[in-house]
């Protein structure tokens, strides 16, 4: 299997997709922007032709790099059952690592949940791996992402700081109502794929 292209910068962020965790999931996308990597998620893919597995599978091979939020662990309110899709694609991606061949074994992880040690009582098999902690805060989220990030970072030179990226990701949240409206999109329909778009494009011109 030859390795992707863009394999090496490109991170699977796999987290709940529910209204609630929006914000979270829009810090930690900012915050792979600007550190120049790339963010892939099943919330961008919409090809009808594709069985969804099939979907978070190609994601997975083509990304070295996965954050797993495994924070979701309320009953849904319609079935009365917990959701476990996270957990799951966890899984999958600790899979492609641990059986895969070349370039896979190299991936790396960084795992979140909202409170310390919580995740030991719901899915003990990784008790002995390193959690992150957001407390569902995005600012603690993209301290969290940036460490990590940091550690993986092999360059001479250390990633742009916490503090830094805090900065950037509330000035582009205070002009994102405008720069929605000049594109004729509205804030509260914006899909992850529009948020990237224009992150990227502000980013680019706001360095």
């Amino acid at each position: 299997m030859n390795k992707p292209a863009g394999f090496d910068t490109t991170v699977f962020v796999n987290c709940p997709a529910d209204e609630h965790y929006q914000p979270l999931l829009r810090a930690i996308v900012f915050t792979l922007l600007l550190c120049d990597f790339t963010p892939r998620s099943a919330l961008q893919e919409f090809d009808g032709s594709t069985v969804r597995l099939e979907k978070i599978k190609q994601l997975i091979a083509s990304s070295r790099f996965g954050i797993h939020d495994i924070s979701k662990t309320e009953l849904d309110s319609h079935s009365g059952l917990p959701r476990f899709n996270m957990p799951f694609e966890l899984g999958l991606d600790l899979g492609a690592k641990a059986f895969g061949i070349e370039h896979l074994a190299s991936k790396q992880m960084l795992i979140l949940d909202s409170e310390p040690y919580r995740f030991q009582r719901f899915l003990s098999d990784i008790a002995g791996q390193d959690i992150a902690a957001h407390n569902g805060c995005p600012e603690q989220a993209v301290e969290q992402v940036r460490t990590w990030l940091n550690s993986i970072n092999h360059t001479r030179q250390p990633l742009l700081g916490a503090v830094y990226i805090l900065d950037r990701y509330r000035r582009f949240q205070t002009r994102l109502p405008k720069i929605c409206r000049r594109a004729s999109l509205t804030l509260e329909m914006l899909d992850l794929n529009d948020f990237i778009k224009l992150a990227s494009n502000w980013l680019q011109a706001n360095v």
